[in-house]
């Protein structure tokens, strides 16, 4: 097993838009990382993980969790996701004020 950075960057949330972060189709486990120290009291994200089940199908929800306010860790990190056929990674702020998230996806194998 060797770990590697996939991809990574800052997205700036816009409230009650979802926002794509990466969407990796090697067939590989991947894991999503997030700095949430931006995040204020009024703020709430959403994450959400999506997979294919073939490579034809359509990426559905596999997980997904709602964060809300100030986090005392504030370093994300998803469950990991095999990928078969693709994943897809997204956040959407539904509450406070747009905040800049820094994120990064990493590959276990």
């Amino acid at each position: 097993m060797s770990l590697a950075q996939t991809t990574s960057g800052t997205q700036t949330a816009t409230i009650g838009t979802t926002h794509t972060l990466a969407t990796p189709t090697a067939g590989k486990t991947y894991v999503l990382f997030i700095d949430l120290t931006n995040m204020t009291a009024t703020d709430v994200l959403d994450v959400f993980l999506q997979a294919k089940v073939l490579s034809t199908s359509t990426l559905r929800n596999v997980y997904s969790l709602t964060i809300a306010g100030v986090q005392s860790d504030p370093n994300f990190m998803s469950i990991p996701i095999p990928a078969v056929n693709g994943v897809q990674f997204q956040i959407k702020q539904t509450a406070g004020t747009g905040r800049s998230y820094d994120w990064s996806v990493v590959s276990l194998d």
